[in-house]
C-alpha cells in the first residue's frame, strides 16, 4: 500500500517538472549559477580586504584603498604633519598671515595650546568602518558601490573656533574699519553727538568655514578674507533724543557704590573701605547708548536707551572684587604617623557678584536714578568641610606620581612650587570628576604666581602659568598608576624634555585643555603634594579596593626630524636681526598600555587601555626684525 502511494506521489511530481517549459529551467539554472558566481566574488572581495579599507576609500585626495589600520595611519599622520608644518595661509590683498595649528609661546618655557587638531585613530576607523558599519545587506551594497564609484570622508577634528577669530582679528584688523554708533561726545561739562560712520568688516564666520572644509580634508590650500558692510546700529537722530536724560544722570554725580559685609560673614578679613565714588569725569566713560531689538508679534522694533558700559564698569568692580572678596576655604588635611590631621579648617566666604551687579547700578542708577547703590555678594560655600573627618576613609597608600623638572628657570620653579601648595591636602570626593584647572584656581599675578616672557602674534609679553605643565603630567601620572578612570587628558603639542619618557605627559591650559579624571574608589582620595630636590611628587591616599595596576614602558616610534627654522616677525628687534626662541625637537609617536585587574569577588572585567601621544616635529624658531617692506606674517 504504501509503496504504491511513494510511486503515484513520484509519478506526479515528474509529471510537474515535466510541466515546467524549458526555457524556464535554463533561466533557473542560470540564476543559480550566476549567483553562486557572484557570491563566491564577494567571498573573497570581502575575504582579500579582510583586515584592509576597502576599495575607492579616500580622504580628501588621499586613497587609502588597501591600506591596513597601520599603514593608512601613516599616511594620514604624515599628512596631518605636513599641514601642521605648512600651515594655512590666509590673505587679503597683499597681506599674507600663516595659521599655524599650534600657538608656542617660546623660551622653552614649554607653554603651548593648539587652534586644531586631529583625532588620527578615530580617523583610521571611520575609514576602516566603511562598508561594515550597517546591517549586512547594507554593508554588501556599500561594497560593491566602492568597486565602482570613489567615496571621500572627511577626517575627524577639533577646533577652538573662538580663539582662531581672536588671531584672525589680531592680525588683520587694521585693515578693517568697523562702523561706528553715534555716541556722545564730551567737551568742557557739555554733552553732543558724535554721528555714526558707515564702514567694512571682514567676514570672520566664512573664513573659518572655510577652515574646517580644509582641516576635514587634510588640505592647506590658501583662504581669502573678503570684507562686507557693517552699518550702524545707532543714529544720530536716534541718540539726540536722550540728551537730556544723560545729562540729567550725570548731574547726579558722584554716584556711590556702597559695601558691607553679609551679616553670616565672621571675619577672616578687616575692610577699610566701604564705598567707592564715582565723579563726573568716570561716569562719562560708564554711560553709553544703547540698542536692542524687542519682537512684538511678528514685528521687530528697536529700543534705543541709555545705559551703562559693562566691559568698562566690570573692569572697575573687578577692581573692587579683589579688595573685598573672601573666598570660601576648603578644609585640607594631611597623613601623618597613619592617622589624619586637619592643618586648615574650612570656612565659608563670599565674593562680589559682578553681573548681577552690573544689572543692579543699570536699574538703580539709569532707570531710577538713583546715585546709591549697594554692591551686590554672593555666598561663597566651602565643599569640603572639616566634619566627620574620621568617617573618610582615608588609612592607607593608594598611588604616586613622579616628574623631574631639572634646569627649570628660577620663575617656572617658584610656580611649581606655588602651585603644588594650592593642591597640597585637599579631597576628593567619592565619584566626583576631578578637573585639575578648577582646582588650580585662577593663575594670575593676584593668585601668586610670577611671569614668564613669551612670545605671542611676535610680540614679547609677560604670561602666567610657565610651569604648570608640570603639576599637569605629575597629576596624570599619579591617576594612572592609581588605576582611575581619565576622562580628559591631552599630551604636548611637541616632546618637552621635563616631561620625558614622551607618551606620559599632559598639558593643561587655561581654560583648555584641562586634566580630568573620575574618584570611583566609592571612598574620599586625600592628595599630599611635595618637592625632593628636582623631583615633584604627588601621593593619594584614602581605601584601597585591592585594583592592581600594570604599566608597560612607553614605546617611541616614528621619530622624525623637525621641518626647516621658522620665523616670528617683530617690531622688538632692529630690522633682519635674529634672536633663538626655540630649538629643534624631533617629532615622535609614543604609546604605554595599562591594565587594571579587579578582585575576584568584585566580578568586574580586566580593563586594557593604550594611551597613545602624537608629537609633532618642532623646528628651531628664531624671532627676527621685521623689515618695513615685508607685508606677509608668520607664527
Amino acid at each position: 500500500m504504501f509503496q504504491k502511494i511513494i510511486k503515484t506521489t513520484k509519478k506526479k511530481i515528474g509529471d510537474k517538472i515535466k510541466i515546467i517549459p524549458q526555457w524556464l529551467r535554463i533561466a533557473i539554472a542560470f540564476f543559480l549559477i550566476v549567483s553562486s558566481i557572484l557570491i563566491n566574488i564577494i567571498f573573497l572581495y570581502r575575504y582579500s580586504y579582510r583586515d584592509k579599507i576597502y576599495r575607492n576609500v579616500y580622504i580628501g585626495g588621499l586613497s587609502l584603498s588597501g591600506k591596513n589600520r597601520e599603514q593608512a595611519g601613516a599616511l594620514i599622520q604624515a599628512k596631518i604633519d605636513n599641514l601642521a608644518s605648512k600651515g594655512i595661509a590666509f590673505e587679503y590683498n597683499d597681506d599674507i598671515f600663516i595659521l599655524s595649528p599650534i600657538i608656542s609661546t617660546g623660551l622653552e618655557t614649554g607653554l603651548a595650546y593648539e587652534l586644531w587638531s586631529y583625532d588620527s585613530q578615530k580617523i583610521i576607523e571611520e575609514l576602516y568602518s566603511f562598508g561594515r558599519g550597517k546591517n549586512w545587506l547594507n554593508n554588501i551594497l556599500d561594497q560593491l558601490r566602492l568597486v565602482f564609484v570613489k567615496s571621500t570622508l572627511t577626517a575627524n577634528f577639533q577646533i577652538n573656533e573662538l580663539a582662531i577669530k581672536k588671531v584672525l582679528e589680531e592680525n588683520f584688523s587694521e585693515l578693517a574699519s568697523p562702523a561706528q554708533n553715534a555716541k556722545f561726545g564730551f567737551s568742557d561739562g557739555t554733552i553732543s553727538i558724535i554721528p555714526e560712520e558707515k564702514g567694512e568688516i571682514f567676514d570672520y564666520f566664512s573664513a573659518i568655514s572655510l577652515l574646517k572644509q580644509r582641516l576635514s580634508k587634510i588640505e592647506n590650500s590658501k583662504i581669502t578674507l573678503t570684507l562686507m558692510s557693517d552699518n550702524p546700529k545707532i543714529t544720530l537722530m536716534e541718540a539726540e533724543n536722550l540728551l537730556p536724560e544723560a545729562q540729567e544722570l550725570l548731574n547726579l554725580a558722584p554716584l556711590k557704590l556702597s559695601f558691607s559685609p553679609p551679616i553670616f560673614y565672621t571675619g577672616r578679613k578687616q575692610f577699610y573701605k566701604s564705598e567707592w565714588r564715582i565723579d563726573r569725569n568716570c561716569l562719562e566713560k560708564w554711560i553709553e547708548i544703547k540698542y536692542s531689538n524687542e519682537n512684538i508679534g511678528d514685528t521687530g522694533i528697536k529700543k534705543i536707551y541709555l545705559g551703562i558700559n559693562k566691559k568698562i564698569v566690570g573692569e572697575y568692580l573687578l577692581g573692587i572684587a579683589k579688595t573685598i572678596n573672601i573666598p570660601a576655604q576648603d578644609a585640607k588635611f594631611a597623613m601623618i604617623d597613619g592617622k589624619v590631621v586637619e592643618w586648615q579648617s574650612s570656612a565659608d566666604g563670599f565674593v562680589l557678584d559682578i553681573a548681577e551687579t552690573l544689572d543692579h547700578i543699570e536699574i538703580e542708577f539709569i532707570k531710577n536714578k538713583n546715585n546709591n547703590v549697594d554692591l551686590i555678594l554672593a555666598q561663597d560655600k566651602s565643599t569640603i568641610t572639616n566634619e566627620n573627618v574620621n568617617n573618610f576613609g582615608i588609612n592607607e597608600f593608594i598611588g604616586t606620581g613622579k616628574s623631574n623638572f631639572q634646569g627649570s628657570p628660577e620663575n617656572r620653579r617658584y610656580n611649581i612650587a606655588h602651585g603644588t601648595r594650592f593642591l597640597n591636602g585637599i579631597l576628593i570626593k567619592p565619584n566626583e570628576e576631578f578637573s585639575l584647572l578648577r582646582a588650580l584656581g585662577a593663575i594670575d599675578a593676584e593668585s601668586g604666581y610670577k611671569p614668564e616672557l613669551v612670545i605671542k602674534e611676535g610680540k614679547t609679553v609677560y604670561e602666567y602659568g610657565g610651569g604648570l605643565c608640570q603639576i599637569g603630567t605629575t597629576m596624570f601620572r599619579l591617576a594612572i598608576n592609581s588605576g582611575l578612570p581619565i576622562t580628559e587628558r591631552r599630551n604636548h603639542s611637541y616632546r618637552v624634555g621635563y616631561y620625558e619618557p614622551a607618551g606620559t605627559d599632559a598639558a593643561i591650559y587655561d581654560p583648555w585643555p584641562d586634566l580630568k579624571f573620575i574618584n570611583d574608589t566609592n571612598n574620599y582620595l586625600l592628595l599630599q603634594t611635595r618637592i625632593e630636590g628636582d623631583n615633584l611628587i604627588f601621593d593619594f591616599f584614602g581605601t584601597s579596593d585591592n585594583r592592581r595596576v600594570e604599566i608597560t614602558e612607553p614605546v617611541i616610534y616614528n621619530i622624525k626630524t623637525p621641518f626647516s627654522t621658522k620665523y616670528i616677525e617683530t617690531e622688538n628687534l632692529d630690522p633682519g636681526e635674529k634672536k633663538l626662541l626655540e630649538h629643534a625637537h624631533n617629532g615622535a609617536d609614543a604609546y604605554f598600555i595599562r591594565t587594571i585587574i579587579w578582585p575576584e569577588q568584585t566580578n568586574k572585567e580586566v580593563v586594557q587601555e593604550t594611551w597613545q601621544a602624537h608629537y609633532v616635529p618642532w623646528q628651531e624658531v628664531y624671532l627676527i626684525g621685521k623689515i618695513p617692506t615685508t607685508t606677509d606674517k608668520n607664527f
